[in-house]
């Protein structure tokens, strides 16, 4: 299934279950990318950083549904993480 970009902005108040995912989206495709092109950033700041993913997927899954507000007040992120970018609909781990 595809998916399709939700717009959010930086800092959202009150995001919707969709926006928290697509929060988690940007994190982990500017992680990844990052990481690929060998432009490492420091191994602390992403453990941070894909915590604070794994927390808005958490709190999406227990949002009632894409229109109900969560109850996080504010998200901000780093600039990098605000891209906004597409879901794979191919999702691989690195290569061993």
């Amino acid at each position: 299934m595809a998916s399709s970009v939700v717009a959010v902005t930086n800092p959202v108040a009150t995001p919707t279950a969709a926006q928290l995912a697509q929060i988690a989206a940007d994190i982990a495709t500017v992680v990844g990318k990052n990481c690929q092109l060998g432009n490492y950033e420091d191994v602390y700041d992403y453990i941070q950083d894909l915590a604070a993913a794994i927390n808005c997927l958490a709190q999406a899954g227990l949002t009632v549904n894409n229109s109900t507000a969560s109850s996080v007040g504010t998200v901000t992120v780093r600039a990098a993480y605000a891209a906004n970018a597409a879901i794979p609909t191919n999702i691989n781990t690195a290569a061993v």
